[in-house]
């Protein structure tokens, strides 16, 4: 088409591993500002949610119903793993899948 070459660069898609590392894993820098202006924010809404107790009540409740949900599916799948059915990397993985 028109006598063009495709690019010789690696281009990069989604499901290739990333090198990116977050802001707040990296000890020494360097921070970019606009990480810097996303972390202030994150800080103040801590902050904020902190200071509503009702909040706070409900946030501990949704998460407590949450580990119980966790606990009976893994409950549910310990006969499977010890038949073989089910490797503890599966496990794992659909655990990751529905949090």
């Amino acid at each position: 088409m028109g006598g063009r070459e495709m690019p010789k660069a690696e281009i990069e898609s989604a499901a290739s591993p990333s090198k990116y590392v977050p802001p707040h894993e990296r000890k020494d820098g360097p921070w970019d500002s606009y990480e810097l202006e996303d972390c202030g924010r994150h800080c103040e809404m801590a902050d904020k949610i902190r200071d509503n107790p009702k909040l706070m009540e409900a946030m501990a409740k949704h998460h407590e119903k949450r580990a119980a949900e966790h606990h009976k599916i893994a409950l549910s799948m310990k006969p499977h793993m010890k038949r073989g059915m089910v490797s503890e990397a599966a496990l794992e993985k659909a655990a990751k899948r529905r949090a």
